[in-house]
């Protein structure tokens, strides 16, 4: 449960009880209109201590409903073990300040994120752990910005939310990344055309275009690119496109057939319906000779394993990459407890949350504030020298995470009659390299 933190000289050393929480102070914030509300911040200043007492609130906005629900659900459970393992940390060092967590539900819809963030703004939160995706953070990033909220998400991807000194930080690195790790997944198993199908969005439409302009300067050639509402519960127009896209890769010679011929696919849990129309309407789809593939989006995801689209998953196996944790002592207990809690594994979005609520905490010690500003100034500096769960949570510039250990791949496949992901291979950062310990 010990956090190695090694924060620099002058910030917090060892977090003995002389760090102190302020008083309560009043800030008008405008936007249509001008309102008051209270907030309570913490300060060093007039020798009060954080650790004299006080709480400290960390936002969780996530996705108890919606199409990430089985990884917002497991997000909200990681902070809350993150802000009792942090009272328990602090409190045994003799603190008495305590964190705790306040969740919101955007349920997958960036305008209900928009109202959620007021909420935890108005409830005194300045550091928020999530949302889980791009366009979410793009509904919100205005108000975060101009209201001095901290935002640290730990599965939004966007390149085009990499910008500097902003309260947007990222413990993932950018979808450029994962763009060429996608592509030369693809190229590597011999696939010569791609047929690039995803939903409407920041994050799926910018991963989507980084792939497919890989996938083509890698000698690749794109069929075509399919967007489609996430929403929408009738797939058949967009399969429909698919199906003729395929018949129009197997005429083209520089395809040179079937074998070299694969659908890529950016989605969320809504590809399980995308599936199990496939099969109704054109089987052939899924009995192809290369997998599908697909990306962080879809990876590890129990809904998609499900007694529902299990099998149809399995059939496919999609290969798919998400940012590459490497294994510690830390992450192994972590991921212990949290199955011994939920009866689930513990994905990226599980373990990257739980080191995000602690970044948020240890950033709050640092700046010896919850001032959102204050939090903002240090976070980056404290995240380079963090080594949670996750390993090292080394920020760029622009505060997004960088691929320091590339991409793991995860496939789904069958075990005792249940559809199960396990890992497929890696893809090296530095070569360009995938290397596969079960090839899909």
């Amino acid at each position: 449960m010990i956090v190695g933190l090694l924060i620099g000289a002058g910030a917090v050393a060892g977090f003995a009880p002389s760090l102190g929480l302020g008083g309560v102070s009043t800030v008008t914030t405008g936007g249509g209109g001008t309102t008051t509300k209270t907030v309570t911040t913490t300060s060093v200043s007039g020798g009060n201590s954080l650790c004299n007492g006080g709480n400290v609130k960390i936002g969780v906005l996530t996705e108890l409903t919606g199409s990430l629900q089985a990884q917002g659900i497991g997000t909200k459970t990681a902070v809350e073990m993150a802000v009792a393992d942090i009272n328990t940390w602090l409190h045994d060092g003799g603190c008495n300040l305590t964190f705790s967590a306040v969740t919101q539900d955007y349920a997958g819809s960036a305008t209900t994120a928009l109202a959620k963030i007021g909420e935890l703004d108005a409830a005194g939160v300045t550091v928020v752990v999530g949302p889980l995706r791009s366009d979410a953070i793009v509904g919100i990033y205005s108000y975060i910005q101009s209201h001095h909220i901290v935002d640290i998400s730990p599965s939004s991807t966007a390149a085009s939310l990499s910008i500097n000194d902003d309260y947007l930080f990222r413990t993932v690195p950018t979808d450029l990344y994962q763009g060429q790790a996608d592509a030369r997944e693809m190229t590597e198993r011999g696939v010569n055309c791609a047929i690039v199908v995803h939903a409407i969005g920041t994050y799926s439409g910018g991963l989507a275009n980084a792939t497919a302009t890989w996938f083509e300067t890698q000698g690749g050639h794109v069929i075509e690119r399919i967007p489609y509402d996430s929403n929408q519960a009738d797939f058949s127009a967009v399969l429909s496109k698919i199906n003729t896209d395929w018949n129009t890769a197997l005429a083209q010679a520089n395809c040179n057939g079937a074998d070299h011929i694969a659908i890529y696919a950016v989605s969320f849990e809504e590809f399980g319906q995308i599936l199990v129309q496939a099969n109704n309407q054109y089987p052939a789809l899924l009995n192809s000779t290369q997998p599908w593939f697909g990306s962080d989006g879809q990876s590890q995801d129990t809904v998609l394993t499900n007694s529902t689209y299990g099998a149809l998953m399995a059939q496919i196996r999609l290969p798919s990459t998400i940012y590459n944790a490497p294994g510690n002592l830390k992450g192994d207990n972590f991921s212990a407890r949290f199955l011994a809690q939920t009866g689930q594994g513990a994905t990226i979005y599980q373990t990257g949350s739980y080191d995000d609520a602690w970044l948020a905490a240890l950033s709050v010690m640092a700046a010896g504030t919850s001032d959102g500003a204050a939090v903002q100034s240090v976070l980056r500096g404290v995240a380079g020298n963090y080594y949670g769960v996750t390993g090292w949570t080394i920020l760029g510039p622009s505060g997004d995470a960088l691929p320091l250990f590339g991409y793991q791949i995860w496939k789904v496949v069958m075990v005792n009659g249940s559809a199960t992901w396990v890992r497929a291979g890696t893809w090296d950062v530095s070569t360009d390299v995938v290397t596969w310990t079960s090839p899909p």
